[in-house]
């Protein structure tokens, strides 16, 4: 109840409980490293690092496979989902392990680890970049409720055990908001805690608002401005829209090079330069990049 109350506020404008309601212990930080095998949690690269070569790596088989990421990338997560989708149907195994997710990728993490059918996730997307597009400057008009339909939607369907499904299987990456440092979790005592937890993943200052939301008494921010890969290592399959040193994602062939910032390697290319605008001001055709998605999944699986 209390996160329904708190979201019920939000819509409707009014200010948000005071943090001292939520009275969690303290923040369970990445000792959750130790827990993950064989997953690396590196830590995330303090602004652009330049590279002189960067070359995909060997791809993974199904079998070795012990985690899942899904990167923050704005709108454009909708080629997540896609992606997500073709995993689901065609190589399930591997999203039974460890889930991790960044900004719009905890979303999909979410619904994978609870349960929720993708759809709900790719429909609310696609609605959410449609109203948007109806407010001048889109997203970055301070009276467009960017997160609303997404949460409402998780808000609906999660299951009421979601926090036991996802406690220890789904690590969310956060911003802590005071000291613009990253923590990953993976422990939630409640749905609700993990509804803070995901909204928290999500928020952008100026962007969703100026009242930051908070996890277990502490106050976060959208967890791709610190580290947009929460799980990484040998065993762990990375899913983004943009091109760059993840296993899943569009190939580039005209390309300035790599760059590397938040724990991850782009390319720097007019491409991703485009993507970039759209991840924020989102065209017309985006569900494009669902089907994008679920090709570039088919591609990487098939080819093994």
């Amino acid at each position: 109840m209390e996160m329904f109350n708190y979201l019920v506020r939000r819509f409707s404008g009014m200010e948000p409980p005071p943090d001292d309601l939520v009275e969690k212990a303290d923040m369970i930080n990445v000792t959750g490293r130790q827990l993950m095998f064989s997953v690396n949690h590196l830590e995330p690269s303090r602004g652009w690092t330049t590279m002189e070569s960067f070359s995909q790596g060997k791809k993974k088989s199904v079998d070795d496979v012990k985690a899942v990421t899904f990167c923050g990338c704005g709108f454009l997560g909708v080629y997540l989902v896609g992606a997500a989708t073709y995993m689901q149907q065609h190589t399930p195994k591997i999203l039974r392990g460890r889930l991790g997710g960044s900004s719009v990728g905890s979303l999909i993490a979410t619904c994978l680890a609870c349960d929720v059918p993708l759809e709900v996730v790719r429909k609310s997307i696609i609605e959410t970049a449609q109203a948007s597009r109806e407010y001048t400057l889109g997203a970055f008009n301070p009276f467009f409720p960017l997160e609303e339909p997404l949460l409402r939607s998780l808000l609906e369907l999660l299951p009421e055990d979601a926090h036991i499904r996802a406690s220890g299987r789904l690590y969310l990456s956060l911003t802590r908001a005071t000291t613009l440092t990253n923590e990953v979790v993976s422990q939630y005592e409640t749905r609700d805690e993990l509804l803070r937890a995901v909204l928290c993943c999500c928020f952008l200052p100026g962007v969703s608002g100026f009242t930051v939301p908070t996890f277990q008494g502490r106050k976060y921010i959208d967890g791709g401005m610190s580290n947009n890969i929460p799980l990484k290592g040998p065993f762990t399959i990375s899913v983004n829209a943009f091109a760059g040193g993840f296993d899943i994602c569009p190939e580039e062939p005209n390309t300035y090079g790599p760059t590397s910032a938040f724990n991850q390697t782009i390319e720097i290319s007019a491409d991703n330069f485009r993507k970039f605008f759209e991840a924020l001001l989102p065209p017309a055709d985006l569900d494009t990049y669902y089907a994008q998605g679920y090709d570039d999944a088919k591609k990487y699986f098939s080819s093994q």
